[in-house]
C-alpha cells in the first residue's frame, strides 16, 4: 500500500510539473504582463463571439487601455522587438473588434489571427 501511495504521489507531482511548465510558455523577450494582458483581450473576444454579442463599454475600455499602455511603452522605447510584433498584431483586433465578429468568415479570420498571436507569445515570431 505504501509503494502504491508513493508511486501515486510521484505521478501526480510529475503531472503537475508538466502542466505548469506548459501552461506558462512565454517567449523570453515578451513580458508576462503583456502576455497576460493579450490573453485577456483574446478571452474577451472569445466570450463575445461565443455569446454572439458586441463588446460592452467596459470591455472596450479595457481594449483602449491595452492600446494606450503598450503604445505608450513603444513610443518611449520600452518594448522589445518581439513585444512590438505582438502589439501590432493584437492591435488589429483591439482597434476594430467588430470586423471579427459578424460573418462566419470574419470569425475564421479571427481564429487565424488568434493563433498567430498565441504563436508570437510562445516563440516571439509571427
Amino acid at each position: 500500500m505504501k509503494k502504491f501511495l508513493l508511486v501515486s504521489v510521484i505521478v501526480l507531482f510529475l503531472a503537475a510539473c508538466g502542466e505548469s511548465k506548459g501552461a506558462s510558455t512565454v517567449h523570453e523577450n515578451i513580458s508576462e504582463d503583456m502576455a497576460n494582458d493579450t490573453e485577456q483581450i483574446l478571452n474577451t473576444m472569445d466570450t463575445a463571439i461565443e455569446e454572439n454579442r458586441s463588446l460592452s463599454e467596459h470591455e472596450l475600455s479595457v481594449f483602449n487601455h491595452y492600446l494606450a499602455e503598450y503604445n505608450g511603452k513603444k513610443d518611449v522605447g520600452n518594448l522589445t522587438g518581439e513585444e512590438e510584433i505582438l502589439l501590432i498584431t493584437t492591435s488589429k483586433i483591439v482597434e476594430t473588434p467588430e470586423i471579427y465578429m459578424t460573418l462566419e468568415s470574419d470569425k475564421e479570420n479571427y481564429e487565424t489571427l488568434k493563433t498567430q498571436i498565441q504563436n508570437i507569445i510562445k516563440t516571439g515570431e509571427f
